[in-house]
């Protein structure tokens, strides 16, 4: 489906829309208007590092962000700080209207307190605050015992002025814009799947469907009787391509009895005109010579592909007209009729004859993939990618049958969240839950897979390059607007879609070169701001690229798109990915790549032995869970007590110092948070998740493996591919899946051949005379 089919599909349902939105906005301001008032206080805290006297208080300074910050959410609402608010306050229920959160990008904790009345809710935020301040520094504390995190109040509580909610207007123009966008989407999926002919490019359509598997093909589209003041001359023009038809003998009009009726009378008004019509069929009536097919605007799909078999077995069908479309060349007042009535009036870029899509879907996608690049946070656990992705779903779900593994993932996605919520309920037994994180996750995960269906669509209107470059420069905007308050801009902010954006304009060349520059400059920019990671991605893409340029010597080293020659370079792939494991890791402990890396690096390495079990040791932890309990745990579970012990048991392993608190308020603090996408996917959906996570990673190899053997695979494809794995072995679910997204949505392979009904075929390709409109 097309952006403008979409809109029609809209505009004709009009009235449906208006409604569902009035309705939401109707129900939601009602249940605001009866919903007690509340208020809220808030109150933020500053949290830096105390002391920095060795590379332990080093590298604990350089983890603030990543995981110290989000255990001290975790922290606020834990038993510890939630017991002193109710001995200081009074009150015993304060954990139902606390909402703790880290300022984006920032060191900043801040605290909001909802309570009945104003005192209440700035006590309650200033005893949480003075909590947290106690609890941090008995929680985090160096080798010789001194507090290394320095709380600092920045913001004190005070009583608020006004309430905080609920605000009925507010809450009715929320209901109405969720009703009606559901409505919307809705309107479009019924047009998607209940297709229905309103004009001459419809009938086309539908009429090259019909007829896609008989050996005669579709018959001529006559033209379109339109309502009003130019169905005259609309029949004149009828009449004389009846005539041309070559049909001697009588011409029948068949179709819906009164539709047929209709044309009938209407070509027999002029009794100069031969051959005329004669009426429908009946018993003794002579087999005529030809058969014209009337359908009325506003047939379905297969009940047009009835009324064509039924004309077919009365005789041959020697055309089709379309009884009430909208006029070939209507005045302002008939345009703007139509426009309302989702009725095209002007032909678009593929009828008109001009290649490739029309303008407005490329302008479409555009703006599409700049949201999802946005990605700025929405009400109800949304965001900007998330909404333009779920808008738009009636026109990229159609698109997933032509791309390599894109059904199976979204079937996967569907059913592992329906798992995930049965396994919740399952889990409920001896869990608690949390509906914010079980809707948060689930918004994730399914964003991330609708995401790949835009990106998907998207490629089948724009270049690859151009793709990339759309949605890194979405990205980049997203990073601009929070670096002020970075710490480090370019690490957090700018490395990745600058990245993106360079890549894909360096690969539209089509040149080795240019990308092997690129890939220089931007890892040396990575490890110059500390980003290890980003600067291993760009040197193993560098080594690929490099790999594929190899000179040709015999017959078995040219390329090939064997399932052989693919894991071949599956094989390589990964012993180069050993090799430049060890190869990194050298650099990094002698210091050539920077003292402060070297100083977090070996820190790692004396703590757990390894530089990959001290980076990211959460798999110890994970493989204890799944050990103890292999269904998982399912969506929005809140881990145990039992849970962290089965954790801590499993991460002694690593004799990290801090892991007690680590794993208590970040890796089980009021979610299960294991570091890993394939480990949170089975945490929130189960054996299913874990399915979904192995067959992301398996697509993504085997394209890659597919792209190296034929020489394809240019370094934006190897950085985005090599990055989605790791990604998904360690890897957070909330930060990371949407650049696995990313990957998957650039690398899946077309199909070698179109599904039959997936794409239509253009009115412009059919024998239409010149009266015809879409």
């Amino acid at each position: 489906m097309e952006p403008r089919e979409y809109l029609r599909a809209v505009a004709r349902r009009r009235f449906w829309v208006a409604a569902a939105a009035l309705g939401g906005a109707l129900l939601a301001g009602a249940a605001a208007a009866t919903a007690p008032v509340s208020y809220t206080s808030t109150t933020s805290l500053y949290v830096g590092v105390a002391e920095a006297g060795g590379t332990a208080d080093l590298a604990a300074g350089s983890r603030l962000r990543e995981e110290v910050l989000p255990s001290l959410v975790e922290l606020g609402r834990s038993a510890a700080v939630l017991d002193a608010v109710a001995d200081a306050t009074g009150v015993a229920d304060a954990a139902g209207g606390l909402e703790i959160t880290v300022a984006e990008d920032t060191a900043v904790v801040d605290v909001a307190a909802t309570a009945s009345t104003p005192g209440r809710a700035a006590r309650v935020a200033a005893a949480v605050a003075d909590g947290l301040t106690d609890v941090a520094g008995d929680v985090y504390v160096g080798d010789d015992g001194a507090p290394l995190l320095e709380v600092t109040v920045l913001v004190p509580a005070t009583g608020p002025r006004g309430p905080s909610g609920p605000f009925p207007r507010t809450a009715a123009l929320l209901g109405l814009a969720g009703a009606g966008g559901l409505a919307v989407v809705l309107a479009g999926l019924d047009a998607l799947v209940r297709p229905r002919v309103r004009t001459a490019g419809d009938l086309g359509s539908a009429l090259a469907r019909a007829s896609a598997d008989g050996p005669d093909g579709p018959p001529p589209l006559l033209g379109v009787l339109p309502e009003g003041p130019s169905r005259p001359a609309a029949l004149d023009w009828l009449r004389w391509s009846l005539a041309r038809t070559g049909v001697q003998g009588p011409v029948r009009v068949t179709g819906r009895p009164g539709t047929a009726a209709r044309v009938a009378a209407d070509l027999r008004s002029d009794d100069a005109v031969a051959p005329a019509p004669e009426a429908a069929a009946g018993p003794g009536r002579e087999r005529p010579d030809g058969v014209l097919l009337a359908v009325r605007r506003g047939t379905g799909h297969r009940q047009l592909a009835d009324e064509l078999d039924r004309a077919r077995a009365t005789g041959p069908v020697v055309g089709v007209v379309l009884d009430g479309g909208p006029s070939a060349t209507p005045g302002s007042r008939e345009r703007l009729r139509a426009g309302l009535a989702g009725d095209a009036v002007v032909p678009d870029g593929a009828a008109a004859g001009t290649a490739g899509p029309a303008r407005s879907t490329r302008a479409v996608a555009v703006a599409a993939l700049l949201a999802l690049g946005l990605a700025q946070p929405l009400p109800a656990a949304l965001n900007t990618g998330v909404l333009a992705a779920a808008v738009l779903l009636p026109v990229w779900i159609g698109v997933l049958p032509r791309f390599r593994g894109a059904v199976p993932l979204a079937a996967l996605t569907a059913l592992g969240l329906a798992c995930g919520l049965a396994l919740a309920a399952w889990s409920a037994r001896d869990h608690d839950l949390s509906p914010r994180e079980a809707a948060e996750a689930g918004v994730v995960i399914a964003g991330a897979v609708s995401a790949v269906g835009l990106l998907l669509w998207a490629r089948t209107v724009l270049p690859l390059w151009a793709v990339a470059v759309a949605y890194g420069a979405g990205q980049l905007g997203d990073g601009l607007l929070d670096a002020a308050a970075s710490p480090d801009a370019y690490k957090f902010e700018l490395a990745l879609p600058l990245t993106i954006v360079v890549l894909a304009v360096a690969g539209a060349a089509r040149r080795r070169l240019p990308s092997l520059a690129a890939l220089a400059v931007l890892g040396l920019l990575d490890i110059v701001h500390d980003a290890r990671s980003a600067f291993a991605f760009c040197a193993v893409a560098a080594a690929l690229v490099l790999w594929q340029a190899r000179p040709v010597r015999t017959r078995t080293d040219r390329p090939a798109s064997a399932p052989a020659g693919t894991w071949r370079a599956v094989a390589a792939l990964g012993a180069l990915a050993v090799v430049g494991y060890l190869a990194i890791s050298q650099l990094l402990v002698s210091g050539a790549l920077g003292a402060g890396v070297q100083a977090r690096t070996v820190t790692q390495i004396e703590q757990t032995g390894s530089l990959l079990l001290g980076g990211r040791p959460e798999w110890t932890a994970t493989a204890a869970l799944m050990a103890e309990r292999p269904l998982g745990f399912g969506l929005g579970t809140v881990p145990s007590a039992t849970d962290v012990a089965t954790g801590s048991q499993g991460f002694s392993v690593t004799h990290i110092p801090t892991a007690e608190g680590y794993l208590e308020h970040y890796v089980f603090g009021g979610r299960f948070e294991l570091h890993s996408i394939v480990a949170d996917l089975w945490a929130h959906l189960g054996p299913v998740g874990l399915v979904l996570g192995t067959v992301m990673a398996g697509l993504l190899l085997q394209r890659l493996g597919t792209l190296l053997a034929e020489r394809r695979a240019d370094a934006l494809t190897c950085f985005l591919v090599l990055g989605a794995l790791w990604y998904l072995a360690f890897g957070p679910l909330p930060a990371n899946m949407p650049d696995v997204a990313l990957a998957l949505g650039v690398v899946l392979a077309r199909r070698s051949a179109v599904p039959a009904g997936a794409r239509a075929t253009p009115a412009a390709a059919l024998p239409a005379p010149a009266l015809s409109a879409r």
